[in-house]
């Protein structure tokens, strides 16, 4: 995943390796397939086309090993640098050819004076990593002439780029440079290139297929957002590993550069978003800060390449924001891992284990670039066979492992809290169908009519309807704000309360509901509207912020009065009415008013005024036709045939 790391392909085929006396020397003549090239090449800095001609003195120039930098020669910022080495070739050699490959810069290769290749036009763009196998043909009059070539590299190097100010060898000691006879330069190819990337496509595709994964959650459970971080986590993880294939499928050019950097910053981005959002961390706006930070970061590398020409500096902003970024998650996963939060406890040792990775990275670059001897060493390599793994990728690996096993244990997680919310509400739904139940008891005197439509399994409506031996009725019909478990379980809490009442007095029983409410601790509201009506049709109602009687198609005028449970010592306003023969009374919910129909359109006090002269049922029917939107209570009250009434 780090561009500014070389990768060597691990090369199972063998390879032949010419007894050197010297780079003035170098005995290839029992070549047959490959024979690599150094490691000892002669050297000089600066730039002459004549310096390609085999009959060049070379004498004076300095022999240097490509297992060396040449800040350990002492040289030191250089832009332009050729290398050369004497070949000496078997007697009937047929097909040569010069293979390149993990090499820095821009070059050009000749062969006895003559070019055979490079890498594009010279001098073009310094700033160039190619990692896969070209292979140049030489001709067989340049080869056939003396038995001798004389192999001549000419080389651009960045001075301000990932290779050190200039001062390090752009050849690659292990594979760099080999010289071919026969066919075997396009086996090689194909082989050293499915070596390289093999792992990054592998890398790549588990991360699409775990980015959809995680998509396709988010598209089933939108409130869980932390599957959108991981998606897009995963998603931008998948394109940095294609990108990645392609520097060392092609070329690791500037343009090609931006892009990787880019998408970098977006995973540093997204990696933050997906740890706050499973931790449930709020964006403060140092967090906020962090992931700007972070997107910025990747392109401090390419913008000191190729902009602001400091090498330094670019180093020094991409390594620190990388810091930053994994010492933040740390911080936020151990803070979670205190509270006992599970997930942190499988993505804390990744980012751990991540961290420590990059960290030995950066220290070990460090050294390179400030031309510290000994160096560092590399990280171990895994090896499968004849492919091997750099430690990078297996750490990228075990961090996907670990997002991966977030997402089975979310995923399980909620699915056992859906399941055992359904059980409760069912729970809910079945005793408040009792409850609710209950209530309907004979009211003689009086015709009696309630129809409660819930909107989801457990609704937050109640009504109360109780007689007296001397005949008169009380009946309340009320709301509770929220909504599920929480409102199903007020709502039992209410009628508890109901039935223990021993008052008869509406407004007395509102004010002894809102201490009860009040004493309850619990939040929200509750507003109900409290009736009681005598046996002769004279009735008293309160009011408590819920929505006022119809009676006979007209609304009763109420006094305003705060809903329950906001406020203690609340008195609630009593108002008389007289209820005759053939009128019919009607309390209702909020549902019945705010039924909502496909336009938006409300079903509102007109309509209902028309609808209250008509059954609960017809009335609650109409409102569900219309548009449910909430719970739908309705309850109707008129005097019997028989009853009396008084003047």
């Amino acid at each position: 995943m780090w561009l500014w790391m070389a990768v060597a392909a691990s090369l199972a085929v063998a390879t032949a390796h010419g007894e050197q006396t010297g780079p003035r020397s170098f005995d290839a003549t029992q070549v047959g397939g490959r024979v690599t090239l150094g490691p000892e090449w002669l050297f000089h800095p600066g730039d002459d086309p004549a310096w390609a001609a085999p009959g060049l003195d070379d004498s004076g120039w300095q022999t240097v090993s490509a297992k060396k930098q040449l800040f350990e020669y002492g040289i030191h910022d250089i832009r332009y640098g050729w290398y050369r080495i004497h070949i000496r070739l078997p007697e009937r050699a047929r097909n040569l050819s010069v293979g390149v490959s993990s090499v820095a810069g821009k070059y050009e290769v000749y062969a006895n004076g003559l070019r055979i290749g490079g890498n594009g036009g010279f001098p073009g763009p310094a700033f160039l990593t190619q990692q896969r196998l070209l292979d140049f043909p030489i001709p067989e009059e340049v080869a056939a002439r003396d038995r001798v070539l004389v192999l001549a590299l000419r080389f651009r190097l960045d001075p301000s780029g990932d290779r050190g100010k200039g001062s390090a060898t752009p050849i690659d000691a292990e594979t760099g440079l080999y010289l071919y006879g026969g066919d075997s330069a396009g086996r090689d190819a194909t082989y050293i290139q499915s070596h390289l990337v093999w792992d990054r496509l592998v890398l790549s595709g588990l991360c699409l297929l775990m980015g959809l994964i995680a998509l396709s959650l988010f598209a089933s459970l939108r409130q869980q957002r932390e599957y959108l971080g991981a998606a897009i986590f995963l998603l931008a993880m998948s394109s940095l590993f294609l990108l990645d294939c392609l520097q060392y499928s092609l070329d690791s050019t500037p343009l090609l550069g931006w892009a990787v950097y880019a998408v970098f910053g977006l995973t540093n981005v997204a990696m933050i978003e997906f740890i706050r959002l499973v931790l449930g961390v709020g964006r403060a706006r140092w967090l906020l800060w962090l992931e700007v930070v972070a997107a910025v970061s990747g392109l401090w590398s390419p913008l000191a390449q190729y902009g602001l020409r400091t090498f330094y500096l670019g180093f020094a902003g991409f390594f620190g924001a990388i810091f930053i970024v994994n010492f933040t998650l740390i911080v936020l996963l151990v803070r979670a891992l205190r509270k006992d939060n599970r997930e942190a406890r499988i993505l804390l040792p990744a980012v751990v284990f991540l961290g420590v990775e990059r960290y030995w990275s950066f220290f070990r670059f460090l050294a390179y670039y400030l031309h510290l001897t000994p160096e560092l060493g590399k990280l171990p390599v895994l090896h499968f066979g004849s492919y091997t793994a750099s430690l990078n990728a297996f750490c990228d690996f075990v961090f996907l492992i670990a997002i991966l096993l977030f997402l089975v244990l979310r995923t399980v997680g909620i699915a056992r809290e859906k399941a055992r919310i359904a059980g409760e509400l069912e729970a809910a739904r079945t005793m408040q169908q009792l409850l609710l139940a209950r209530e309907g008891q004979a009211t003689p005197g009086f015709e009696v009519e309630s129809v409660y439509y819930p909107a989801n399994e457990v609704g937050g409506d109640f009504f109360l309807v109780a007689s007296r031996a001397d005949g008169a009725l009380i009946a309340t019909v009320g709301d509770v704000s929220g909504k599920g478990l929480q409102a199903a379980m007020r709502v039992s809490m209410i009628l508890g309360v109901l039935r223990r009442e021993d008052s008869w007095e509406p407004g007395v029983v509102l004010r002894n509901l809102n201490e009860a409410l009040q004493n309850s601790g619990q939040a929200g509201f509750t507003t109900a509207c409290c009736v009681r009506i005598n046996a002769d049709g004279r009735g008293v109602l309160a009011n408590a912020g819920h929505i006022a009687p119809y009676l006979d198609g007209e609304e009763i005028a109420t006094a305003a009065c705060l809903p329950l449970g906001l406020v203690g010592g609340q008195e609630y306003e009593e108002t008389r009415f007289a209820l005759e023969a053939g009128q019919r009374l009607v309390l209702l919910s909020d549902g019945v008013v705010e039924a909502r129909a496909g336009d938006g359109a409300l079903l509102g006090f007109e309509r209902v005024a028309e609808l209250t002269r008509g059954t609960a049922g017809k009335i609650a029917d109409a409102a569900q036709a219309f548009g449910q939107d909430d719970d739908i209570t309705v309850l109707t009250i008129a005097l019997q045939a028989t009853g009396v009434m008084l003047a």
